[in-house]
């Protein structure tokens, strides 16, 4: 989260399936949230509720895999 930490349950609902598939190791690309580029290994999802907390604006998260 590089502009807050603060999360709703409208963007946990928007993460929760794509991050399930992410942990399993299903690429962004094979599910259609990659970026541009395929290779940059980050999955784009949009929140699903934004609200007034964004002004009506639309939240994109940017998630990636880490490995231990």
């Amino acid at each position: 989260m590089d502009e807050t930490t603060a999360g709703c349950m409208h963007s946990f609902a928007s993460i929760t399936p794509y991050y399930i598939a992410l942990a399993k190791g299903v690429r962004p690309d094979q599910m259609g949230l990659a970026h541009k580029d395929p290779d940059d290994g980050r999955a784009y999802v949009q929140c699903l509720g934004p609200c007034e907390m964004t002004g009506g604006g639309t939240v994109t998260f940017s998630i990636e895999r880490q490995d231990d």
